[in-house]
């Protein structure tokens, strides 16, 4: 698997992807594993402060954009994800679905502060996803937390 570190250098594989309806779908898919999202930085402090992923995500310079956009991606885009592949998880046998999460979104271990817009979209994703537990008991939910991983999400170059 390779990381593509910005939705350019993803350009070439446009022409291989294969689209297809969810409403298709009939054949179990089992385990599904989710892991896309965002990390909330104000994108003109990224560029100003080369290196300092902390400086992009304090209370002094969030924003309203970067706050939604982060809990849409992160929160909103994750439920949609769940929703739509409901139907093939259904035809599973002992359906499970992984959802990497992190532990920035726990409100009891929040002891750095700042990370306002990350930190409320996974918190706020945690919620949903042990609501889904609760709604859907033939469905085994886990949210994982993989630890610090280097990627963009972490530190930019």
């Amino acid at each position: 698997m390779k990381t593509y570190r910005s939705l350019r250098s993803a350009l070439p594989l446009i022409p291989r992807l294969r689209f297809w309806s969810l409403s298709t779908f009939t054949t179990p898919i089992n385990p599904l594993v989710h892991h896309a999202g965002i990390r909330g930085l104000i994108p003109s402090i990224v560029r100003s402060q080369r290196g300092n992923v902390a400086a992009a995500e304090t209370l002094g310079v969030m924003d309203h954009s970067t706050f939604t956009t982060t809990f849409e991606v992160n929160t909103w885009g994750t439920f949609n994800v769940i929703t739509s592949f409901l139907p093939s998880l259904n035809l599973a046998t002992n359906a499970k679905f992984v959802i990497l999460s992190s532990r920035v979104g726990s409100v009891e271990a929040n002891t750095a502060g700042a990370g306002y817009a990350y930190r409320a979209s996974k918190a706020a994703l945690n919620a949903v996803v042990k609501s889904f537990v609760i709604d859907l008991p033939e469905v085994a939910f886990l949210l994982l937390h993989p630890g610090k991983v280097e990627t963009g999400l972490v530190e930019w170059k």
